[in-house]
């Protein structure tokens, strides 16, 4: 999107704009059926997704940059998968409390 409306997409925006990765974008307050769909996998926007593999919101895009690693979770299935456990391990557990 040329204009983010939501700071968290600005951020993940100038970081792949800055990293020179092309991507393509759902713009999920023009579509809600798409952000309750989405949120069933991850609660926050913007989710990043490569390949099919959700690599997370902006938070994980910006921790990836910082690594050095985005291009790499970007670019390689191995790194990618990486970077998605990293995200599945950090995601907080749902109680099983009985």
């Amino acid at each position: 999107p040329e204009r983010p409306r939501c700071r968290f997409s600005r951020s993940a925006v100038d970081i792949l704009r800055g990293h020179g990765i092309a991507f393509d974008y759902v713009d999920v307050l023009e579509e809600p059926e798409m952000r309750v769909a989405m949120q069933a996998r991850w609660p926050t926007f913007p989710q990043l997704w490569a390949e099919g593999v959700l690599l997370g919101g902006s938070d994980a895009v910006r921790e990836l940059a910082a690594q050095n690693e985005l291009l790499d979770a970007i670019r390689s299935s191995t790194a990618r998968e990486r970077a998605a456990l990293a995200l599945l391990l950090s995601s907080p557990r749902p109680s099983t409390s009985v």
